[in-house]
C-alpha cells in the first residue's frame, strides 16, 4: 500500500444486507402512528398482507426506532419491555356464564335491606356552659385599641364555619397598663348585629412572634376559655366572661382564636387598622370527607397516566381515636391485574406506618415506619406526605412537613395504575379507613421539604413552582352530592359508601389569609362570685345515604334498572335532663328488599390469539441518539400462516417512535411452515414456576413431519435477596417425553452491546435480555426426539424464591426439507454499515460473513467468491460440518481495500458447489452489504491512553490481518498517561482495548473513575476519540501509510545513514551521495512538533554531525530531503 491520501469516507446511509430473491415490503406502524391510551401502551393498527397462495422464502420484521424529539428526554428513559404482538381473529365468539344479584347497596349484595325514604339522622346530645356573676369583688378592664373601621372579621356571615386569630404584642398590653395574672372576660365593641352564633369558641395562648405567618399557622396549644352558642343583643360594648381563666405572664403577646360552626346573619365590629400581619382568617367554604365503614373515594385512572419513576401523595389526616390503629388503607392503587402498585397504611394494626410504591408484578418496594405516638395518626389533625424517585431509589415519610423516615434501594416504577380508591384498599372491597381526610393531592415528581412545607397551608394554584407536575387535587369542599372534583384534568372522582360530608365547625388547620386589622378589645381580670350554668344542646346530624342500585331486568341482569337514595331505618330519642336517652322510637322502614340472584351471560366477545412475534427492552435513553434510527432485524418466516391477509398488529410504546416494515422475500423456504401454536404464555413466579408451567402434551399436525419450540423467556425483579430474576444465573431445560434434551444458561451478556454507551446500568448481563436489544429467542428442534403423533413437553427453570419470568413459547410445525443440498448466505458481518455490526466496523482486513445449511445432507464443504463491486472475484473454500439449518461465521482471507474498486464500498458474496455438488436453490446464494472505509493515517498513529483508578482492569492489543498480535501492553498504573508511538508497517490493523471488569474506563455507576482513550496523529491532531463508556472492549481498524508531510514514495536507496542510533544527543547523518546539492534536515517528535531544522551542502559523501542533546529522551522522527525527494528514518534519543 503505497501513495495513500488522507480522506474521510462518505458515511452511505445503506443499512442492511440485500437478498436475492424478490422482495414484497409491507410498511405497518410507522412513525406517526399514535400511541393506544394506557401507561406503556402499544401502537396499533391493521394491515394488508399478501395472500397464503405466495411463497416466501424468508420472512424479516425490521423493527427501527428513533428518538422523539417532543419529549424530554427524546429517547425514554428506561428500560422497559416491550412486544409485537399479533392478534389472530378467529372469527369465533364466546360469552362467560355470570351471576348478578337484584341490587347492590353501596357496591355491596347484602342478603336483604330495608330501607327509609327520608332523611334519618343521628343525635349528640353534650351541655354548653355559661358563667355567671352572682357578685363582684374587683375587676380591672383594660381598653386596646380606639380604632374606628368597621370589620366583619371575625363574625361574618355565609359560611358553615369559620376561624380567626388575632395578635396582640407584649408591648402593646402594657403600654396598655395591663398586668399579668388571671384574664377572665373580654369585651368587644359591637356595631352590627346578627343572629345566634353556633358554638362560638374562644382560646388564647401566648406566642413569642411578632407578627402572623399563613405559611405557618398556630393549630395546637391553646386554652379554650369560651365555647357555647351564643346572641349578642345590643351594639355597642359586649362582654363575654370566661368559662376558664387564662393566666397570662405579663411578658408574651397573646394570640386569641375566634370560631364557629355557623352564624345565620352577619355581626360587625369596631375596630383598627395595623401595619403588621395581625389576623389570620379562614372562612372559605371547607369541608373533608369522613370514612367510617365500607366507603371510599374512586380516582380515575387517568390521574395516573403520566405516573412513572417519581411520585408524591400529600394529604391531611384524622384518624378515629377509637378505631385507629386497625387494619386499613389510607389509599391503595392496582395495575391492570390486580397487582398493588402504591399503598399506605396509616397505620396498620400493629401501629406501623406501611409506604409501599412500585412493583414488578406482584412485588413492591415498602419503606416501614414504626411510631408509638399515637397522636401522629389518630385524635388530632396531621399532614401527610409520601415520596418515591425511582431513579434515586429514595423513598420517604413526611409528617407536618418533617420527614421521618427515609428507605433506599428502591427502583421499582409506579406505573400502570388502573384501579385507585382513597378510603380503602384498590377493589373496595377491604381495609376501609376509619377517619377524616382532606386535601388529597398527588405529583409526577418527589416533592422536598420546603415544597411539602410550600403545601401544607394553603390551596394550591398555578404560583406553586411544582404545579406542572401535579398530576390531581382533591379538595373534598363540595359539602354535598356523590362526587367530587378533581382540579387540575376536571374529571370528576365518585363517592362510594358514602364518605359523609364533615364541616371542621370552626377547628380549620389550613387555608389562612393574612389581613392588617384586629377588633377593638377590652381584656378584664376580676375576682367574682360565680356559678357555671349548663344548657343541654342536642346536635342533629344528617345520616349519609345509602346508594341502592336496582337490576329488575332478568333478561339484562347486569344493568340497572333504577338508583335509589334511600337510608337505613333509625331511632329518634328523648333525653333527660343530663343528656341520658330515656325513650326511644324507631322509624319503620318503608322497603324491604332481598337479595335474587340471575344468571346470565356476558356480551358476546371473538376469541382473539395473541402471538409475540418480537420482544424489545427499549434502552436507557438519557443522553441516547438513535440518530435517524437504528434497525433490528427480527426473522418471523415461522409466523407466515398468520401473517396473511388482514393483520393486526400492536408493538412498541411512548418511548421511542417506531417504524414496523416486513420484509417478505419471494421463493422456496428450507421447509414450509404447516402451523404454529402457542404453548406456555404469561408472567410466572419463580418461587412457583414448576406448577405455573407444567408439562404439556400435545398432539401433532399429520401435515408435518418436523417440529420445534421457539422460547422467549426474559427475567424480572431484582431488588430481593438474590437479585433474581433479572440478574441471577439460572439454567433452564425442556424435557421431551419425560426426558432431558436441551439445557441452557439465562443469562447472557450484554457490553458487547453495538447499542451503546446507555444512561442507565446497560453492561450488566441479565437472563435473556440486554437494554437496547431484541430479547433472547431459543430455537430447538424436537424431530429428532419425537415418534409418534403426540409430544409431551415441560419446561423448566431452577428455582428460586424471588423474581419472575416473562414466558413466550410456540411449538412450530413444519414439511420435510424442500432440498437435499442447498446452502445459503445468512449475513455479512464485515465489511458493513449495519448497526448492529458497528463495533467491528469499518474493516480494512477480513471479510466475515455468516452461512446456513438449508440443505438435509450435512454440509462439509462450499465454494465461496466475494468481491468489491466491479472487481475481480476472490475465491475460498469452506470445510466444516453443518447440520440441517445449523449456522458457521466464516473469516474470508484479506481483502485489498487499496484497490480503487474498494472505494465502491459495496461488497458482494457468492456461494456455490456444496459438497462438491450443484446448489438445488440460487436464490439465496448471492448477497451484498454497504460499508465504509476504515481510516488511512498518512502520519506517525500516537496511543494516547489515560487509566482510571483500576488500571489493572485493562490492557491493549493491535492485530495485523492474519491476527496476530503485533503490539501487546498492560501492567498500568492508576490515573496516568500513557504514550505510545507505532512503529509498525504500512499496512492494516485492528486495535483493541479491553476491560475485564465489563464498565469500560469510565462510567457513571461504578467508583472507578475517568480515563481516556484517543488517536493522535504525529502533527498534534486528534483523529479518534474513543467513548470510555464501552463497556468489555473497543475495537477500530485502521491502515498506516507514509508519514504525514512526506508526499513522495520512500526509497531504500541507502544514501543515508544514523549513528549511533539510539544516541545519548549526538548524532550523525552520512550521505553516501557523489551529487553536489543542498540536503534539508527536519527533526519531528512522537506529537508532531518540529523539534530541529538545518540546510546543509554535500559535497563528496558528506558526514552531518547534529547536537540533539538539548531535547529530551524518547522516539524522533528524521527527514532528510534532498534533490531526488525524501525519507523519513527513526531515531530514539536515550
Amino acid at each position: 500500500m503505497k501513495n495513500l491520501f488522507v480522506c474521510l469516507s462518505l458515511l452511505v446511509f445503506v443499512y442492511f444486507n440485500s437478498y436475492s430473491g424478490d422482495t414484497i415490503v409491507i410498511s405497518t406502524i410507522n412513525w406517526s402512528t399514535p400511541v393506544n391510551s394506557g401507561w406503556l401502551a402499544p401502537r396499533e393498527g391493521k394491515y394488508v398482507f399478501p395472500p397464503d397462495s405466495i411463497r416466501f422464502e424468508k420472512i424479516l420484521m425490521y423493527y427501527k426506532l428513533k428518538c422523539d424529539p417532543t419529549q424530554s428526554p427524546a429517547c425514554g428513559e428506561w428500560d422497559y419491555l416491550s412486544y409485537t404482538h399479533l392478534w389472530e381473529h378467529t372469527g369465533l365468539y364466546d360469552s362467560t356464564l355470570m351471576a348478578h344479584s337484584n341490587l347492590t347497596v353501596n357496591s355491596a349484595m347484602p342478603d336483604s335491606v330495608q330501607l327509609v325514604n327520608t332523611q334519618t339522622y343521628s343525635y349528640n346530645p353534650y351541655f354548653q356552659y355559661q358563667m355567671v356573676y352572682t357578685d363582684t369583688t374587683s375587676l380591672q378592664s383594660w381598653s386596646v385599641g380606639s380604632g374606628s373601621t368597621t370589620i366583619d372579621i371575625p363574625l361574618g356571615a355565609g359560611n358553615p364555619d369559620s376561624r380567626t386569630q388575632f395578635l396582640w404584642s407584649k408591648s402593646v398590653l402594657q403600654t396598655a397598663g395591663m398586668s399579668a395574672g388571671n384574664i377572665t372576660g373580654l369585651k368587644l365593641n359591637f356595631s352590627g348585629l346578627g343572629g345566634i352564633i353556633g358554638k362560638l369558641t374562644i382560646k388564647i395562648k401566648t406566642i413569642t412572634t411578632d407578627s402572623l405567618n399563613s405559611n405557618a399557622p398556630h393549630i395546637e396549644s391553646f386554652s379554650t376559655v369560651y365555647s357555647s352558642n351564643t346572641i349578642f343583643f345590643n351594639t355597642g360594648w359586649n362582654s363575654i366572661p370566661f368559662t376558664t381563666n387564662f393566666n397570662w405572664d405579663g411578658n408574651t403577646n397573646l394570640l386569641v382564636d375566634i370560631s364557629f360552626s355557623a352564624n345565620t346573619s352577619a355581626y360587625t365590629l369596631v375596630g383598627e387598622n395595623t401595619s403588621f400581619a395581625s389576623c389570620l382568617h379562614s372562612s372559605e367554604q371547607e369541608y373533608c370527607l369522613s370514612f367510617n365503614g365500607s366507603d371510599y373515594v374512586e380516582i380515575p385512572a387517568s390521574s395516573f397516566a403520566y405516573l412513572d419513576s417519581s411520585v408524591t401523595f400529600s394529604f391531611w389526616q384524622y384518624g378515629d381515636p377509637v378505631m385507629q390503629p386497625s387494619n386499613d388503607c389510607i389509599f391503595e392503587g392496582l395495575d391492570s391485574v390486580g397487582n398493588r402498585v402504591v399503598n399506605v397504611h396509616l397505620p396498620w394494626s400493629d401501629g406501623k406506618i406501611y409506604w409501599d410504591a412500585g412493583n414488578v408484578g406482584d412485588s413492591y418496594d415498602r419503606a416501614v415506619k414504626a411510631t408509638t405516638n399515637t397522636s401522629q395518626y389518630k385524635g388530632k389533625w396531621n399532614h401527610w406526605a409520601f415520596t418515591k424517585n425511582a431513579q434515586t431509589g429514595v423513598m420517604r415519610i413526611y409528617l407536618n412537613g418533617v420527614i421521618i423516615m427515609t428507605a433506599g434501594g428502591k427502583t421499582k416504577l409506579m406505573k400502570g395504575i388502573k384501579k385507585f380508591k382513597i378510603g380503602s384498599g384498590g377493589n373496595g372491597t377491604w381495609g376501609h379507613y376509619h377517619g377524616l381526610i382532606d386535601d388529597f393531592s398527588i405529583w409526577k415528581t418527589a416533592l422536598d421539604v420546603n415544597s411539602i412545607r410550600n403545601i401544607m397551608y394553603k390551596k394550591i394554584d398555578s404560583s406553586n413552582l411544582n404545579y406542572s407536575f401535579l398530576l390531581a387535587n382533591f379538595r373534598f369542599n363540595e359539602g354535598t352530592g356523590m362526587q367530587t372534583a378533581e382540579e387540575i384534568a376536571g374529571h370528576s372522582a365518585q363517592l362510594v359508601g358514602y364518605p359523609e360530608w364533615k364541616s371542621y365547625e370552626g377547628s380549620r388547620i389550613k387555608d389562612f389569609e393574612v389581613f392588617h386589622v384586629r377588633p377593638n378589645i377590652v381584656f378584664e381580670q376580676g375576682v367574682f362570685t360565680s356559678q357555671l350554668d349548663s344548657m343541654l344542646v342536642i346536635d342533629t346530624i344528617p345520616d349519609s345515604p345509602l346508594l341502592v342500585v336496582l337490576y329488575d331486568d332478568t333478561l339484562h341482569p347486569n344493568i340497572p334498572t333504577d338508583t335509589l337514595y334511600a337510608w337505613n331505618p333509625s331511632y329518634t330519642y328523648t333525653f333527660d335532663a343530663n343528656g341520658v336517652a330515656t325513650d326511644s322510637l324507631l322509624q319503620a322502614s318503608d322497603t324491604v328488599i332481598h337479595k335474587i340472584m340471575t344468571n346470565y351471560y356476558d356480551t358476546p366477545f371473538e376469541v382473539l390469539n395473541k402471538y409475540e412475534l418480537g420482544r424489545f427492552i427499549t434502552p436507557y435513553g438519557n443522553g441516547l441518539s438513535l440518530d435517524e434510527g437504528w434497525t433490528w432485524i427480527y426473522d418471523v418466516s415461522d409466523f407466515r400462516p398468520l401473517l396473511k391477509d388482514t393483520v393486526h398488529l400492536a408493538a412498541g410504546n411512548f418511548q421511542e417512535l417506531l417504524d414496523l416494515k416486513f420484509y417478505m422475500i419471494k421463493g422456496i423456504p428450507p421447509r414450509d411452515v404447516v402451523a404454529i401454536e402457542n404453548v406456555w404464555q404469561g408472567d410466572f413466579s419463580l418461587n412457583n414456576f414448576v406448577a405455573q408451567v407444567s408439562p404439556k402434551t400435545i398432539n401433532l399436525s399429520p401435515d408435518a413431519s418436523m417440529f420445534k419450540l421457539r422460547t422467549t423467556v426474559t427475567g424480572h425483579q431484582f431488588d430481593n435477596a438474590t437479585n433474581c430474576a433479572e440478574f441471577c444465573p439460572k439454567v433452564h431445560s425442556l424435557n421431551i417425553d419425560g426426558v432431558q434434551r436441551y439445557s441452557w444458561q439465562i443469562i447472557q451478556e450484554c457490553s458487547r452491546n453495538p447499542l451503546y454507551p446507555q444512561g442507565g446500568t446497560w453492561i450488566y448481563a441479565r437472563a435473556g435480555w440486554c437494554p437496547g436489544m431484541p430479547a433472547s429467542t431459543q430455537h430447538l428442534e424436537l424431530t429428532p426426539y419425537i415418534s409418534g403423533n403426540q409430544v409431551t413437553l415441560d419446561y423448566n427453570s431452577q428455582y428460586d424464591n424471588y423474581g419472575n419470568y416473562v414466558t413466550e413459547t410456540q411449538l412450530v410445525s413444519y414439511t420435510s426439507p424442500n432440498f437435499s443440498l442447498d446452502a445459503a448466505v445468512e449475513a455479512i458481518i464485515s465489511p458493513s454499515n449495519y448497526e448492529l455490526n458497528k463495533r467491528i466496523n469499518p474493516i480494512c482486513g477480513k471479510p466475515e460473513i455468516i452461512i446456513k445449511n438449508t440443505g438435509a445432507t450435512t454440509l462439509t464443504s462450499l465454494d465461496i467468491s466475494y468481491r468489491f463491486e466491479g472487481g475481480n472475484d476472490m475465491n475460498y473454500t469452506w470445510t466444516g460440518s453443518l447440520a440441517f439449518l445449523s449456522t458457521a461465521n466464516v473469516k474470508l482471507p484479506e481483502m485489498d481495500f487499496d484497490s480503487p474498486y474498494a472505494s465502491s464500498e459495496k461488497f458482494i458474496v457468492s456461494i456455490s458447489n456444496p459438497n462438491g455438488q450443484l446448489d438445488q436453490y440460487a436464490l439465496n446464494n448471492t448477497m451484498q452489504s454497504s460499508f465504509q472505509l476504515a481510516p488511512v493515517y498518512t502520519q506517525p498513529l500516537i496511543i494516547n491512553f489515560k487509566t482510571n483508578s483500576f488500571p489493572g482492569e485493562n490492557y491493549y492489543r493491535i492485530y495485523n490481518t492474519v491476527g496476530d498480535i503485533v503490539y501487546n501492553k498492560s501492567g498500568f498504573t492508576a490515573n496516568n498517561v500513557y504514550i505510545d508511538t507505532l512503529d509498525l508497517p504500512y499496512g492494516c490493523y485492528e486495535f483493541a482495548l479491553f476491560d475485564n471488569d465489563e464498565d469500560g474506563i469510565s462510567w457513571w455507576a461504578n467508583s472507578d473513575g475517568s480515563g481516556y482513550l484517543k488517536f493522535k496523529l504525529l502533527d498534534g491532531t486528534d483523529v479518534h476519540t474513543f467513548n470510555p463508556d464501552f463497556g468489555s472492549e473497543t475495537r477500530k481498524w485502521f491502515s498506516l501509510a507514509e508519514p504525514s508531510g512526506l508526499q513522495c514514495e520512500i526509497k531504500e536507496s541507502g544514501l543515508y545513514r544514523l549513528y549511533p542510533n539510539p544516541t545519548t544527543g549526538h548524532l550523525t547523518v552520512a550521505s553516501e551521495s557523489e551529487a553536489e546539492q543542498l540536503i534539508q534536515i527536519k527533526i519531528y517528535s512522537t506529537y508532531g512538533m518540529l523539534v530541529y531544522e538545518n540546510v546543509y551542502m554535500n559535497f563528496f559523501r558528506t558526514k552531518f554531525h547534529l547536537n540533539l542533546s538539548n531535547l529530551s529522551a524518547g522516539i524522533y522522527f528524521v527527514q532528510i530531503i534532498d534533490q531526488r525527494g525524501s525519507e523519513v528514518k527513526r531515531v530514539v534519543l536515550k
